[in-house]
Order: C-alpha cells, then sequence, then structure tokens
C-alpha cells in the first residue's frame, strides 16, 4: 500500500501529541493486518519513521490544485512523483467555517464540483488509484460558529452521493465515514478546537480508514514502478548516532597557488611632508593609515589606505590656527593635497590609537586602548571627511598591558579580531562574533591554547598582524630590528591543526629584507590597491629647532616598497562543491577554479575514484559567486551566477541526455531580473549573501537573499519564472558565513542550519522547515533551533559539508581538508523513512467500528 493522505490540519495532524492524527495508528493498523506500506506526501509530520503526507493546515478544497506559489499544487505534484495506489482524502472542514461565516447554505454546491475536481486530477495522476473519501467528523462546541455542524451536514451529504457516482461509474473509490455517531463530541475533540480531534479521536478515523481499506481490498492494484523503493527512502529524521566512517572519498584533485613568496619593487620616495611641531613627541608613532573614505566604485581588496596625522593636545594647540585638528588625513594612498582635519567624539593618546574594520562594512574604525586597558570603538559611519558613532567599551581590561595587545581580522570575516602576546610569544585571539557595530561575543579562537605559537624572537614588540597577501586574514609578520621581515601566513585550517579556529600557519618561503631602519619606521598600508599591504619607510628628521618658542621643523618622508608577492591565498578545498550532475540521485564533486573554470568528477560510487570532465564550462566568474542547484527541475543541477553589483542572478541550464558522460550546458541565460538581492557577499569565502535551496519542496531550487543577521528574502523557481515571495525567515542573530539551507530530513524542504564552533569541533543546530505557512511575517514557518540531531561535528563548520554521496537518497557528512583537498565522509545510516517500521509489528488496539 503505497498510500498518500490529502487534506489539511487534520490530515497533517494538528492538535495530536505529537503531530502522528490519524497516520500512525493506521499505519500500524495496516501493518497488523499485513499489509506493506510506504506513506509518501510532500510534508513530513509525526514521531515516526514513514510519517509523509499531503496535509496543508488551513486548505480550502479548492486550493490544494491551486497553483499559484502561496498554495498547494506545487507540492501535491511533489507528492504525486511516487505514485500512490491509495489517497486518502479528508479536507472541507474549512470550506465549511467559510460556509458559516458567509451564511451560506448553498455552498457545498460549489464545494462538491471543487472536490470533483481534486479526485479527478488523482485518478488522472495516477494510475490505477483507489481513492478512500471521508466525511468530516462533527465539530466541538463553539460559540463563534455555533452552528458549524450543519454545514458538515451539508457538505458530507454531497460527499456521500459523490462516492455512489464514482462507484456507480465503475471507479476504484470508497467512502470512510466519520459522522456516524461513532466519532463523539466533545469527548473526542480538542478542547477549545472546532475543527480537531484529539489523540482518541484520531484513533478513531485511523479504524474507519483503515475498515474503508480492508472493504475495497480485491481493488487495490499494485503500486506502479517509480524507481524510487518504497523501503528504506524519503524521510530520513536526523540522529546523531546514525553515521558509520570515515570513508575516504577524495585523495586531493585541485590546484593550489603555493606558499606565500615575497617580491618587491622599490617605488622611491612616494610623499614628504613638513610640519612644525613641538620639540617633544614620538613622531613615528603619530603617522597612521586606514580605509576612512570609501571609494563607492572600488570593491572590497581594492582599497587603497589614507594616511593620519594623529596629534596630541600640545601638538594641535600649535597648530590649531593652521586648521589641524587632533586627527588629520591625506586621502587615498598618493597623500600629496592638504591635510584634512577629521573629528571624532573622544581623544586616545596617539600611541595607542589603532584603526581597524571593526563592523566589516569596509571603513575602518577609531579603536583605543584606554590607559585602564579597556578597548574602546567609534564606528566609522562613512562621509567625507567621515562622521564617527560611539565611543563605547567593546572589550573590558583583562589584565594585559596595552604593549601586548594586537588587532587584525584572524577569522578572515571581515571584523578585527582581538589579540595579546603572552610572555612566551605565544599570540592568543578572541574572535570578534556579531552581525552590526557592536560584538556580540568574544570567542576564544584557540579553544583555550594559543591561537599562533610563539617562535622565540628576539622582542615582542617586533610582532605584527598584517595582511600580507591580500586574502583579508591577518597573517603573523616580526619585524626585526634592522627591518627585515619573518612571515607567517595564516590559512584556514582544520581540527588537525587545534582546537577552536586555529589556523594552520604556513611559513613564506620568503620576506622583507632588511632596510636598516629601526621597528617604528617600518609601517605597512594598502597602496595600490591590490588587497596586499605594502611596505612603508617613514623617515622624520629634525631640520630645524626653534628656541622661542620651543618647537621643531620636522621633515616626513614615505617611501614605498610595493608588495608583489604571491599566493599562500588559494587553497586546494577552495573549490569543492557537490551536486547531482546528471540526475542519478547521488552528488558528483564539482571543483572551481578560482576564475570560474569548472570541473566535474562524476560520482561513479567507487569512492575515493571519480570520473573527471576537465573544464566542462568557464562562466568566467570568480568561484565565490558561483553555485550548483536545480533550477528548473528536471532533477540535474544547473549553474548560477549572482552579479555583485545588481544582483542578477544569471544561469546555464544542464541539458545532459544520458549520452556520454560530459555535462553539456545551455547558454547563459537571466534567471532572476536585476534589481534582485541587494545583499552582496562579505569578504569570507563562505560568507554569501546569496543561496539557492529548495525551501517548498517542488523539486526547483529558490533563490535566497540573506542579510548579515540570517533574515532571509526569497524568489521561488516556477516553471513562469522567479516568483518574489518576500521574507522566508525571520534574522537569527547568528554568523550568515555558518547558515546553509539544506534538506535534513527528507521531506524535500530546505531546513536551515549553523554550525556552532566549540572548543575542538562544531556542533550543528537545526531550524526545521515546516512547510510554506504565514508566520511571524514569513512565508514560511519554521521550527525552533535544535542541536543535537546530527552528527557532531568532526571539524570547524567551513570544512563540513551536506551531500548525497550514495545511492542511498540520504544526506551524508563530508569533511575536506582544505590544503589537501582530501576529504572523507560519514554516510548516513538514519532508517530514512520509506515503509520501515518503528519497531515490532503490533496491534495498535485501535477502537472498533459499530
Amino acid at each position: 500500500l503505497r498510500i498518500m493522505p490529502l487534506g489539511a490540519s487534520i490530515t497533517q495532524g494538528a492538535a495530536s501529541v505529537p503531530l502522528n492524527g490519524y497516520r500512525k495508528g493506521l499505519r500500524d493498523q495496516l501493518r497488523f493486518l499485513g499489509y506493506e506500506v510506504n506513506m509518501v506526501g510532500s510534508g513530513s509530520d509525526g514521531a515516526f519513521n514513514d510519517n509523509q503526507h499531503e496535509g496543508h493546515p488551513g486548505a480550502l478544497i479548492r486550493e490544494l490544485l491551486d497553483p499559484r506559489p502561496e498554495k498547494y499544487l506545487d507540492e501535491l505534484q511533489v507528492g504525486m512523483k511516487y505514485k500512490p495506489n491509495v489517497v486518502l482524502i479528508l479536507v472541507g472542514s474549512n470550506d465549511c467555517v467559510q460556509g458559516h461565516i458567509a451564511n451560506d447554505k448553498t455552498f457545498q454546491n460549489a464545494r462538491i464540483l471543487e472536490m470533483e475536481t481534486l479526485i479527478n486530477w488523482v485518478y488522472d495522476n495516477s494510475a490505477g488509484v483507489t481513492v478512500i473519501l471521508a466525511t468530516l467528523p462533527p465539530t466541538g462546541p463553539s460559540s463563534q460558529f455555533p452552528d458549524l455542524n450543519s454545514y458538515v451536514f451539508l457538505l458530507n451529504n454531497e460527499y456521500r452521493k459523490l462516492v455512489l457516482r464514482y462507484k456507480s461509474n465503475g471507479k476504484r473509490i470508497e467512502l470512510a465515514d466519520m459522522n456516524t455517531g461513532f466519532f463523539q463530541q466533545p469527548a473526542d475533540g480538542t478542547p477549545g478546537d472546532v475543527l480537531h480531534p484529539n489523540n482518541q479521536g484520531y484513533a478513531k478515523l485511523a479504524a474507519v480508514f483503515a475498515k474503508a481499506m480492508q472493504s475495497v481490498e480485491s481493488s487495490i492494484q499494485t503500486p506502479t514502478n517509480t524507481g524510487i523503493p518504497d523501503k528504506g527512502t524519503g524521510v530520513c529524521p536526523p540522529n546523531a548516532n546514525s553515521f558509520s566512517g570515515p570513508v575516504q572519498t577524495q585523495r586531493g584533485s585541485g590546484v593550489e597557488d603555493g606558499s606565500y613568496r615575497h617580491a618587491e619593487t622599490a617605488m622611491g620616495t612616494l610623499v614628504k611632508n613638513t610640519l612644525t611641531l613641538p620639540t617633544f613627541g614620538t613622531h613615528d608613532k603619530q603617522f597612521m593609515f586606514a580605509q576612512l573614505v570609501s571609494n563607492v566604485n572600488i570593491g572590497r581588496g581594492g582599497e587603497a589606505d589614507d594616511m593620519i596625522l594623529a596629534l596630541d593636545f600640545e601638538q594641535q594647540s600649535y597648530l590649531r590656527g593652521l586648521g589641524f585638528g587632533i586627527l588629520n588625513y591625506k586621502l587615498n594612498g598618493h597623500w600629496d593635497e592638504d591635510w584634512i582635519a577629521l573629528t571624532t567624539n573622544a581623544y586616545c593618546n596617539p600611541i595607542w590609537l589603532r584603526w581597524g574594520d571593526f563592523n566589516n562594512d569596509g571603513l575602518d574604525d577609531w579603536i583605543c586602548l584606554e590607559d585602564n586597558g579597556d578597548m574602546t570603538v567609534q564606528i566609522n559611519l562613512g562621509g567625507s571627511p567621515p562622521k564617527f558613532s560611539g565611543p563605547n567599551v567593546v572589550r573590558n581590561n583583562k589584565g594585559t598591558a596595552q604593549s601586548a595587545i594586537r588587532l587584525g581580522d584572524i577569522d578572515g570575516d571581515g571584523r578585527l579580531d582581538y589579540c595579546y602576546i603572552a610572555a612566551n610569544q605565544d599570540i592568543y585571539c578572541f574572535r570578534n562574533g556579531g552581525q552590526g557595530n557592536g560584538v556580540d561575543y568574544w570567542q576564544e579562537m584557540g579553544g583555550g591554547g594559543p591561537t599562533f605559537n610563539g617562535k622565540a624572537w628576539p622582542e615582542t614588540n617586533g610582532i605584527r598582524l598584517v595582511d600580507i597577501n591580500g586574502d583579508f586574514r591577518a597573517d603573523v609578520v616580526y619585524v626585526f630590528g634592522d627591518g627585515a621581515t619573518a612571515i607567517w601566513i595564516n590559512q584556514r585550517g582544520t581540527a588537525a591543526d587545534g582546537p577552536g579556529l586555529k589556523p594552520a600557519w604556513i611559513a613564506a618561503a620568503s620576506s622583507h629584507g632588511p632596510t636598516g631602519l629601526g621597528r617604528d619606521q617600518v609601517k605597512f598600508a594598502r597602496i595600490y590597491a591590490s588587497g596586499r599591504a605594502d611596505y612603508i619607510k617613514a623617515v622624520t628628521k629634525e631640520t630645524e629647532v626653534r628656541p622661542l618658542p620651543s618647537v621643531s621643523v620636522y621633515e616626513s618622508t614615505w617611501s614605498v616598497v610595493r608588495n608583489d608577492g604571491c599566493c599562500g591565498k588559494n587553497l586546494r578545498g577552495d573549490g569543492v562543491h557537490y551536486c547531482d550532475m546528471y540526475g542519478r540521485g547521488h552528488d558528483d564533486y564539482i571543483w572551481i577554479w578560482s576564475d570560474g573554470k569548472i570541473t566535474v568528477y562524476e560520482n561513479i560510487n567507487n569512492p575515493p575514484f571519480w570520473d573527471p570532465h576537465e573544464f566542462v564550462l568557464d562562466v568566467a566568474t570568480p568561484r565565490k559567486h558561483v553555485h550548483f542547484a536545480d533550477w528548473n527541475g528536471d532533477g540535474k543541477c544547473d549553474v548560477l551566477t549572482v552579479d555583485q553589483i545588481s544582483g542578477q542572478v544569471s544561469v546555464w541550464l544542464n541539458t545532459y541526455n544520458g549520452v556520454g558522460n560530459v555535462p553539456t550546458f545551455a547558454g547563459k541565460a537571466v534567471a532572476v531580473a536585476a534589481p534582485a538581492c541587494s545583499q552582496r557577499d562579505g569578504v569570507g569565502l563562505f560568507d554569501q549573501a546569496a543561496r539557492f535551496a529548495d525551501v517548498d519542496g517542488d523539486g526547483r531550487a529558490d533563490f535566497l537573499c540573506l542579510e548579515l543577521s540570517g533574515r532571509t528574502t526569497g524568489w521561488l523557481s516556477k516553471p513562469t519564472g522567479a516568483q518574489s515571495i518576500g521574507q522566508v525567515k525571520l534574522g537569527v542573530g547568528l554568523d550568515r558565513a555558518n547558515l546553509q539551507y539544506v534538506d535534513l530530513n527528507g521531506d524535500r524542504r530546505a531546513d536551515l542550519v549553523w554550525y556552532h564552533i566549540q572548543l575542538t569541533s562544531s556542533s550543528v543546530q537545526i531550524f526545521n522547515n515546516q512547510g510554506m505557512i504565514p508566520s511571524s511575517g514569513s512565508a514560511f514557518q519554521w521550527g525552533p533551533p535544535t542541536a543535537g540531531l546530527w552528527k557532531k561535528g568532526m571539524d570547524r563548520g567551513a570544512n563540513l559539508y551536506f551531500a548525497k554521496m550514495s545511492n542511498s537518497g540520504k544526506v551524508d557528512y563530508v569533511q575536506n581538508l582544505p590544503k589537501t583537498n582530501i576529504a572523507y565522509v560519514w554516510y548516513n545510516q538514519c532508517p530514512g523513512g520509506g515503509s520501515l517500521d518503528d519497531g515490532p509489528i503490533v496491534d495498535p488496539h485501535l477502537p472498533v467500528v459499530p
């Protein structure tokens, strides 16, 4: 018996605890009677394995075949792919409520025509099917709908006559009469709920359905062979203990750019500056570099830093008449214009003033290491000259001396992190966790140990955090007393590198040579818009002393060594994707070059071996903006890109037709026209604003646009084109880069998954997609975040993938080691829904139908 329960909230099991409704009792009874049973549908609810159904809460009869995206035809078409040989129809209670509201005692005339249309659709879409049409059970007492049962009576009479008409025409149909006095109100109803049974009432519905099915047993046909097994497939409720592995699936394909190799070009003196200042001061430390003013025409990674002069009160007082402020700046890496006074809301001793992007908006913020050890921040609000908000204390002193504090973006998420250097030169870092201008939490990045292990360098004050290779991750640069450097490149690590988010630190193949300058005269800034920090030789000389008043003339010269270094930026694992390119029910392994060339490794079910097909497509787009998903619902993954300026989505449809083994693609086409998603990808590899996942369960991947908080808006992919549905999910206040939309339970609707990084591994929290039910301003309803349902991660979330690696139809867990692109799978061995039982076959002891 391949059974599709079809209807509204009673079919779903509303008000039953848990949402088993009549379906589990009916299934248990049929199994006890000796039938093999597989329940099918696009939805899944209830605490049992075989819990699929087509119950759509709130549905009217006509809405079940309504093609509009907010209605239910798409879901029914998904469920009907399983070609049930029995369809149980129980729907119409909501129509009775509407009839009561309209005071229309003729409403049943139109409703019975809609029911006839629905039944005919079932017959047309599943050959040989037997329909069991249920009358509606009596409704409970209600002051709001005091006469509701009279409307139920009218519609039920039409149902009974309709079944007789179909029988007279030779159709396979039977009546399951739920309104004969066997079901009693209020005893069998849910208190305070006019429509829904309680658990006892649902058991009675199950008994009536079972009896009706037995009465037409001889007419039920063998189900159509769809190629989908009736055992061991379907919904696979997540279970942390049902994984087996690891099994190696990849041996290290792909390419990387190797270790960082420093190269440089001496560009000579870029600019000279003369200032007359009081004779005291530490002038070399008062010149700084930061991105204060945004050039809107340049994307992230193409910035050229501004020069900043920070004065103390005495110096500023002397220069006030010349238009100087406490802070002053020159623009955009040229610094050949006049100083511009910069106004902030607080003063910081120039020695302890720092700049960095605290909130991932591309602008550097004012940061002060206060005398008491606190760290305060003024957020750069933009403009020219920029405005600032704050200051706000973002981290209280933890007993660390100001001279031991270093700031840099360690995890590459665009937000400046806090580090301190221990006496042994170990560096301990704390991740700046959050989405807005503040810090939601400081996350210890080394899992209790150091983030970087000290190297016994001569002096601690030579240690700096600088992005040398332009990958948005701060590298460790040690500046020796003669100006030479040692460089350790920060790369995405694995659990083998240490607990938490500890990076893999790779010694550079070469670094800066000696310049004969002291440490205070060596500075780093982005001058040539490569994303790489260039080396600045800052020399300030006292050229004249004037005794009255006590001032000196200082000439500052900045000579620049352009950073032409290469590599250490792209890892083999950066190009990894998994998607079904052939429509075979399992995922293939895809590797994208950094410039958008695509190689497909065909899954031949013999790990770690694959059948490679190189350069099947070149989309000429940075790989971060390339996605794989089944856009048109043909079972094969297409290639999609998202333009970072307009937000337009382009698609290359997969045209593979089973001939040969090399995927083929149609030409580039517009999938979602601009303007679409207003959000843009962040600087981190996985901080993508655009995602593609099937949230409505119709077999087509939908376009999802994520804000930094995780708030999601979307466009459903439909045969007629993309349809905007507004908000899909409220913001969850979690890091966007650690969020994924993936169907973990096999109900064909993508759930929202968040990786929570812990000391030694990551755990998974799941927001279950409960279907297209408007809730809290969203088009979909989502369950609360639930942990412990999925295998605890064996690595950081950035190294873990959800992919169907076997033919089981279940989502497996894949670990990819980013440096080598060696991968392992943990196979998902959950029972898998389908027709699997929940234990021994036993008598459910349903009530006896008179």
